[in-house]
């Protein structure tokens, strides 16, 4: 089992489309808000709701804005159909292209296990698969053991890059995350289970660790281990729909 919610095709039976992901999410990004800007406004409502208020002097301004694009792009409504908003590129010529390499992306929880110069090293804590990146805009700020959530998209055969959005949880939670990890493998291997069960209870897992990340950042008074918990002090909903 892995976070990647889309099952590739084998290697030789599909042609990795070379693209760079930060250069085209902005256009992405441009053409979802200025053409369903409904959808752009209930999922900026929703993600208030789920972090709390944008502040553009705080020192995370940005992040969060990576953040809630990030989550807008891939989360909203997932409950209802996976990638509600990526898929909506589909109906431009230019952009569409983008929607399987997007679509393929492996969404997970990582934890650093080398840097070297722009060179990061890391591990999929659910499938655990090795992935090594190059990129010197993150590079600087991770170090060896690090708990990263993201996402990484296949760029150009075995090369990889980060999405926009990268959550950083405390080193004190990886019990906590592994033992939720463990419940969601262990629930989603039954039998009766289905693909779409174990799209949708770790999209709740990747969806309750961004608020419980966020809530640290509200309640910094309160423990890292009373908010990840499986009962928070600071509990809120984790549903991702309105």
């Amino acid at each position: 089992m892995s976070f990647s919610f889309f099952k590739k095709k084998k290697q030789d039976q599909r042609e990795v489309l070379t693209f760079s992901f930060k250069e085209e999410f902005e256009n992405i990004y441009s053409f979802l808000c200025s053409h369903f800007n409904d959808d752009f406004e209930g999922a900026k409502k929703r993600f208030v709701e789920l972090t709390g208020q944008f502040d553009d002097e705080n020192e995370y301004f940005n992040s969060k804005m990576d953040d809630f694009r990030h989550w807008f792009l891939f989360f909203y409504k997932y409950k209802s159909e996976f990638f509600y908003s990526l898929k909506k590129i589909q109906s431009n010529q230019e952009l569409k292209k983008f929607y399987e390499p997007l679509s393929c992306g492996v969404f997970s929880v990582f934890q650093i296990t080398g840097v070297k110069d722009d060179t990061i090293s890391m591990k999929d804590m659910v499938k655990k698969n090795k992935y090594t990146l190059n990129d010197s805009s993150y590079s600087v700020s991770l170090s060896e053991g690090d708990i990263i959530q993201t996402a990484v998209f296949e760029t150009s055969k075995d090369e990889y890059s980060f999405g926009m959005s990268m959550i950083n949880h405390p080193i004190d939670t990886k019990s906590f995350i592994q033992k939720k990890i463990k419940l969601i493998l262990k629930d989603t291997n039954k039998k009766t289970s289905t693909d779409e069960e174990f799209k949708k209870r770790n999209f709740e897992f990747l969806n309750e660790l961004l608020v419980m990340r966020y809530q640290l950042f509200k309640y910094r008074q309160v423990k890292v281990n009373q908010i990840y918990n499986d009962s928070p002090l600071t509990k809120k909903t984790t549903d991702g729909e309105q």
